[in-house]
């Protein structure tokens, strides 16, 4: 995806409705960011075993952190999150925000809303036993589409990122029905209805490979805009606080 290489304060991101913003492990120390990260955070991340799983966590909850301080203007010590019944986090500052996070390989990714409940995936090619997780979270029609395609394995991962988004986004997960979530499995925006809720959808491809899935709950507030992608590039300790920029993914 191409890149706006103007590096831009984090604070550009209050101003803003609906955004994706992403981060590449490669690109931080785990020692600076985990200051960030609250004394629960700090204990779950002990429990992971390998370094890569670590460092994902650190990325991951201080990208929420920091972006969410910008976004609800709020310090970063004073926001503190909770999980709803089925898994998914809330922060109990953000009244009228709604965020979601998702990481995969060497990208964090996270989506930021005020209009309404939002879900986002990331993911890349792995070795799988196609046929079997088909037959799990795809309809007929969709296990159709990828057995006469002659891209079925790239097929499939734009599917997965897809319905992953849209279950997050409604807040139950794999519990929705994975193979009810009529998604096209194709790139770009589209709509698609769930049960009685409507989503808007936006898929991008990614490097290695890789896609990207975000969903929006169409509401009273919802603007039919796609969100803006950016990608975190530095975070450095300052005396006061954090000093972090990004730029903008075109």
């Amino acid at each position: 995806m191409p890149e706006n290489n103007t590096l831009q304060p984090i604070q550009c991101l209050a101003s803003l409705d609906f955004v994706i913003v992403t981060a590449k492990l490669s690109d931080f120390n785990s020692e600076i960011l985990c200051p960030l990260l609250s004394e629960d955070e700090l204990k779950r991340m002990r429990r992971f075993r390998q370094p890569a799983d670590v460092q994902r966590y650190i990325l991951a909850h201080a990208l929420k952190r920091l972006c969410l301080s910008q976004c609800l203007e709020s310090p970063l010590s004073e926001l503190s999150f909770g999980i709803h019944r089925f898994g998914k986090p809330f922060c109990h500052q953000a009244k009228t925000s709604f965020f979601n996070l998702s990481h995969s390989g060497n990208w964090v990714v996270m989506a930021i809303s005020t209009q309404s409940e939002v879900g986002i995936d990331i993911d890349f090619p792995r070795d799988i036993n196609l046929p079997s997780i088909m037959k799990r979270v795809c309809s007929e029609q969709q296990i159709h589409q990828c057995l006469n395609s002659s891209i079925p394995e790239e097929l499939f991962l734009y599917f997965w990122v897809q319905k992953e988004a849209i279950s997050k986004a409604d807040g139950q997960g794999i519990f929705i029905g994975m193979s009810k979530i009529a998604c096209s499995g194709e790139l770009g925006e589209e709509k698609v209805s769930v049960l009685s809720n409507a989503y808007h959808l936006w898929t991008y491809p990614w490097g290695d490979g890789g896609a990207l899935a975000c969903a929006l709950l169409v509401s009273e507030r919802y603007k039919q805009q796609a969100p803006r992608l950016f990608q975190l590039k530095k975070v450095m300790k300052i005396d006061d606080g954090f000093d972090c920029m990004l730029f903008e993914l075109q």
